[in-house]
């Protein structure tokens, strides 16, 4: 049981990351920050610390106010 419920998770976070990427190339800075908080925990995908940065800055530049924070934190060393 308990691996049927990790392997259904699995398959969540993949769905998750294909919504959030699809939504992030049209240009949704909701979907370009959640995008970056997958690679960032490695949810349906691998962690990319590279592409959770790029996209947490594109979605910042679009106006999400999480992802503006996200980085102001990091150049803080938060």
């Amino acid at each position: 049981e308990l691996q049927e419920d990790d392997e259904r998770e699995e398959e969540e976070c993949y769905q998750a990351y294909r919504q959030f990427s699809r939504s992030a190339y049209e240009g949704d800075e909701y979907g370009q920050y959640m995008l970056s908080q997958c690679f960032k925990k490695g949810r349906g995908t691998e962690v990319d610390i590279e592409k959770y940065k790029e996209w947490c800055k594109v979605s910042a530049m679009q106006g999400n106010a999480r992802a503006q924070y996200e980085i102001c934190c990091s150049y803080r060393g938060e």
